[in-house]
């Protein structure tokens, strides 16, 4: 998997890239299956933290007006929803491969970001959660308030747990709709 080290400069590319109708229609047609109280994404945010060593991990849905925070793991408080240009995960879902920041303070186009200045993170590693299609919806993502060395393991690790959160959508969408599986593919 292809790994990016900073995000998209450009607002208007890092929301063209969210917008994008294919991706939008894919984030639509799961949109009530993610917001489902039984999905437990606990077990895979406590792997996520485990295997990077990690204070805060998270799964969000990355929708074409915000990004929603859907299960996280560390940190007491946060927001649950933030607008797509203030929000890490928004840059992992438009670039469609992991990204890996060591220190988001000394990135011009990441270090104002709430997550930055707000919550304290120093160091974020998020990758896409991909349907079928491989569109990307939202991220698996950890955070930590120092700095990181992250290596191919750690990304690795959670394309893994990125995968198991999209089965469990998926699965989960198919037993709500069937009608709806092509939907998916």
């Amino acid at each position: 998997m292809q790994i990016r080290t900073t995000g998209i400069a450009d607002g208007t590319q890092l929301l063209s890239a969210i917008v994008a109708p294919a991706r939008v229609v894919h984030v639509e047609a799961l949109r009530g299956t993610w917001h489902s109280p039984d999905l437990g994404f606990a077990d895979i945010l406590r792997l996520a933290r485990r295997v990077t060593g990690t204070e805060f991990a998270s799964v969000t849905l990355v929708e074409a007006d915000r990004v929603v925070v859907l299960a996280c793991d560390g940190w007491g408080s946060h927001p649950m929803e933030k607008a797509l240009t203030d929000a890490l995960c928004a840059h992992t879902v438009a670039l469609g491969c992991a990204m890996a920041v060591n220190d988001a303070r000394s990135d011009p186009t990441l270090r104002d970001l709430s997550a930055v200045t707000a919550l304290g993170a120093v160091a974020y590693l998020g990758v896409p959660i991909f349907d079928y299609s491989m569109i990307a919806l939202g991220t698996l993502c950890v955070l930590d308030r120092r700095t990181r060395a992250w290596n191919a393991e750690h990304v690795d690790a959670l394309s893994d747990l990125a995968g198991w959160a999209i089965e469990r959508v998926i699965a989960r969408h198919t037993k709500l709709s069937p009608r709806n599986q092509t939907d998916l593919s």
